[in-house]
């Protein structure tokens, strides 16, 4: 299992449905996390597919949430 551990704060952020979570909540996802430059990109290509690629985008929510994590401060920890 992949946390996201804070440097600063004892906080822990799960990845591994990540992807369960965009094609569920799609947008809102990335807007609750702050990862607004994602929500803005997830924008764009759902109006260029009409809607379809949330699908495709929802499965790369792992990645881009951990980009985003790592640029904000946040280090990988392998654990539990």
């Amino acid at each position: 299992m992949r946390t996201m551990t804070a440097k600063k704060y004892k906080q822990t952020k799960n990845l591994n449905y990540a992807w369960l979570w965009a094609l569920i909540f799609g947008l809102f996802y990335f807007m609750f996390n702050g990862a607004w430059k994602w929500c803005i990109i997830y924008t764009i290509v759902l109006i260029i597919t009409l809607g379809w690629g949330g699908f495709i985008v929802a499965f790369f929510a792992r990645s881009m949430m951990r980009q985003h994590l790592e640029n904000t401060g946040w280090t990988i920890h392998r654990g539990e």
